[in-house]
């Protein structure tokens, strides 16, 4: 009895020794082309895993595409579009050209991350002290944080139902992290600053849901291209 547990255990862990560690399957998902997530469903599929190991596998896997895809893919794009912008903007030849492009995608692939840290602290700024009566004097981090979401602010949508004029709102926007801020002027650059804040949030979102799904189907497709080979072999 114990001899046969035991041999059974054993078999158990041949079979995970030969393939990836939850560990592996996690920071395999990050890539978002989904290479190593289809080799190491392939190979766990060669191993005969359990259905039950397979979806760990698989879901491990899919939560390391989530964070990858939240970083990596908002960041590649906005990367690319300030490589592009750095460029256009350079006078000189094709090596000032090269060098502000280079500048452009470092400054560009920071930027979703950084919108949503300074959005977070603007939105929340201008919150409280909307609420309040007096007037505050924001600290050096939080004008920071105010000076780069005014950059990026959209003040059209101020104007929606329940909002504040648009024309407020741009007004207000030009006292940030200038001076004191009023009450009143947080209250109209709240839903701009607001606005800005959610776009970030938004992309990570998204970005982070197509490198979960990429990681779960690569998986899949793994599994799937050994059982075909494995069909082919014993048809033979």
């Amino acid at each position: 009895m114990n001899q046969t547990i035991l041999s059974s255990f054993s078999s158990e862990l041949q079979k995970l020794a030969a393939v990836s560690s939850l560990t592996q399957d996690a920071l395999g998902g990050v890539d978002p082309f989904g290479n190593w997530t289809s080799q190491y469903g392939q190979k766990a599929q060669q191993a005969g895993l359990s259905e039950g190991q397979h979806r760990k596998k698989q879901l491990v896997s899919a939560a390391g595409g989530l964070v990858g895809g939240a970083v990596v893919v908002p960041s590649a794009i906005s990367g690319l579009i300030g490589a592009a912008q750095g460029a256009a903007r350079s006078k000189g030849g094709i090596g000032a050209r090269i060098a502000g492009a280079g500048r452009g995608l470092v400054s560009g692939a920071k930027e979703p991350m950084q919108l949503v840290h300074h959005g977070r602290k603007a939105t929340k700024l201008l919150g409280s002290t909307a609420k309040g009566t007096t007037a505050i004097k924001p600290t050096a981090s939080q004008k920071k944080s105010l000076d780069f979401v005014k950059q990026r602010a959209t003040v059209g949508n101020a104007g929606s139902p329940g909002g504040v004029a648009p024309g407020k709102a741009m007004e207000a926007a030009k006292q940030y992290g200038k001076g004191s801020i009023t009450p009143e002027a947080a209250r109209a650059a709240h839903a701009p600053a607001r606005t800005a804040y959610v776009q970030g949030v938004s992309q990570l979102g998204l970005g982070g849901a197509i490198g979960s799904g990429g990681a779960y189907v690569q998986y899949a497709k793994g599994r799937s291209a050994e059982k075909d080979f494995q069909k082919r072999m014993n048809s033979r």
